[in-house]
């Protein structure tokens, strides 16, 4: 299944967690239990510095979760940003998740 375009809004300062559904390519919940998943934002597609989220996982339900911390959050300027999801089975690694992730001031 091709990556799927999802944006998220990020509020500086606060903690952050958004949850995802792990499909495989015939579009039904996939069995997660051996995978593994990284995903990481970054200013620009051409920038050379990433950062990372915490990743957690839901096996039963086929749910992969990304969440950063209120000081993460604090610590990264407001702005719009790339992310990625991917999961990597044995030696192959595909895309979940692409967007923009826009960081939000706080007042």
């Amino acid at each position: 299944m091709p990556s799927q375009v999802k944006h998220i809004i990020i509020d500086c300062g606060s903690n952050f967690s958004k949850n995802f559904l792990v499909l495989d390519d015939s579009g039904i919940a996939s069995n997660i239990t051996s995978t593994t998943f990284s995903a990481r934002y970054k200013k620009t597609f051409t920038s050379n510095t990433s950062y990372s989220f915490t990743i957690s996982k839901d096996v039963a339900n086929s749910i992969v979760a990304i969440s950063l911390n209120d000081t993460e959050t604090k610590n990264t300027p407001a702005g719009t940003y790339v992310y990625v999801i991917e999961r990597t089975d044995g030696s192959i690694t595909k895309r979940l998740y692409e967007g923009i992730a826009t960081f939000t001031p706080t007042v």
